[in-house]
């Protein structure tokens, strides 16, 4: 397994997965003798490949966006309710604490 793998939870790493298939795809394309069946297949896979890699790009647009979204929000929360959100602060601390110390 490689280090992408085990953090496949994390944002971005999906993506990077994918750009790797795709690169092993086309590595497997190029090494691919030329007779009429195969160049069919690599222009079939090219295109598919071409398509994968405009689709991830606008997916790596969007999750971006989506952040970007969500840490504006969360920051005009906390600037409007200061001390609600440190009360939540402490609450999921004190969660985390309890959960961390019934594991040890």
């Amino acid at each position: 397994m490689n280090a992408n793998m085990s953090d496949a939870g994390a944002p971005g790493n999906a993506a990077d997965e994918l750009k790797e298939v795709v690169g092993k795809a086309e590595e497997l394309l190029e090494s691919l003798g030329s007779s009429e069946t195969v160049d069919k297949l690599r222009q079939r896979v090219t295109n598919t490949v071409a398509s994968a890699r405009s689709r991830i790009v606008a997916l790596e647009g969007d999750a971006k966006k989506a952040a970007s979204q969500a840490a504006n929000v969360t920051d005009e929360y906390v600037h409007s309710n200061p001390w609600t959100a440190v009360a939540l602060g402490a609450v999921v601390g004190a969660v985390a604490a309890a959960l961390l110390t019934r594991r040890i």
